[in-house]
């Protein structure tokens, strides 16, 4: 379990699922750190970066003309 749930758009669960994590520092801090070690298992930054300079270049957000 690397974080919590909620149906989209459900504005009281959301609120709920807040408040168990504002209450509950243990289940807060477990989370982080399985939320933290799956994502340095499955993305490496020297993989990700030039993706997503290549996305923001072709949205147009990077302008490489300069270069």
């Amino acid at each position: 379990e690397h974080g919590l749930l909620v149906a989209p758009r459900d504005q009281v669960a959301l609120a709920d699922a807040l408040a168990r994590l504002l209450g509950d520092r243990p289940l807060r801090e477990r989370l982080g750190r399985a939320a933290r070690a799956r994502v340095v298992e499955r993305y490496d930054r020297n993989e990700v970066a030039p993706r997503v300079f290549e996305v923001l270049t072709s949205a147009g957000m990077i302008d490489t003309s300069r270069e």
